[in-house]
């Protein structure tokens, strides 16, 4: 479980946000909510609905406008008190930090509780060792996209991005053997195998006990790895240049 998590990661489980569109900022998201339940009241009065319903839809749109406006203080917070850190300051970035900062998840649920009274910042499941619960919005598309799978732009994307991928990947090996072949023309299987063992090992694989069935020998073939290899090759060729 990932002990590191972003400013707009942070701030989604301080408003207690569940699944946002993968792509879309948080605030941006949150505006969305608004204008979709002020719409859904304009149109309720259009249709002269009865008071007690227009009544709770009003408490729609006044609830999501204070998630909203409360979202955007907590990041205006968090982000002051990073670029001016008072000799005190409870948050504490990660060392680990890349090109999207990345915060010490304990030091958020501490700075959550410290200054606005947010008990359950830290969820039971985060110590859940049996299974990692999806915190940010990559891991929650991940998990979605792994029990819905995705919609056809997104695989030709998908396919693509390996093709490229896999071009550097031999660019690089070029230089001390040719086992791999050239970025020109790649020697599929030599680079299928090595893929096909990394994969056997990941967490979705098949149990041990189950290794041998036939279905986990299709899916796990060095002929299905080599069939994805071509797909993204002729993806890349295809739909991969303007």
């Amino acid at each position: 479980m990932a002990n590191t998590i972003t400013i707009e990661d942070a701030v989604a489980r301080m408003v207690n946000m569940g699944d946002i569109p993968l792509g879309c900022p948080l605030l941006e998201y949150l505006n969305q909510l608004v204008t979709e339940a002020e719409d859904n009241y304009e149109k309720a009065k259009a249709q002269k609905l009865s008071s007690q319903e227009l009544e709770l839809l009003d408490l729609c749109v006044k609830a999501n406008t204070s998630k909203y406006e409360f979202a955007t203080l907590v990041m205006r917070h968090i982000e002051w008190e990073l670029d001016t850190p008072p000799k005190t300051s409870l948050l504490k970035v990660s060392p680990d930090t890349g090109n999207t900062k990345k915060l010490d998840m304990a030091s958020v649920a501490e700075w959550a509780s410290f200054h606005y009274l947010i008990a359950r910042f830290d969820y039971e499941e985060l110590v859940n060792k049996s299974r990692e619960i999806p915190i940010t919005n990559s891991e929650k598309a991940a998990e979605r996209i792994a029990g819905n799978g995705l919609n056809p732009k997104s695989i030709t994307r998908l396919y693509v991005s390996l093709a490229y991928m896999l071009e550097e990947f031999i660019a690089v090996k070029q230089a001390n053997t040719k086992h791999f072949g050239t970025v020109e023309n790649i020697n599929v299987d030599s680079v299928a195998e090595p893929l096909r063992l990394r994969a056997l090992n990941f967490k979705g694989a098949a149990p041990k006990k189950n290794v041998e069935s036939e279905e986990h020998a299709q899916f796990y073939s060095k002929e299905s790895f080599r069939s994805t290899i071509e797909i993204a090759i002729a993806m890349k060729k295809m739909f991969g240049k303007n």
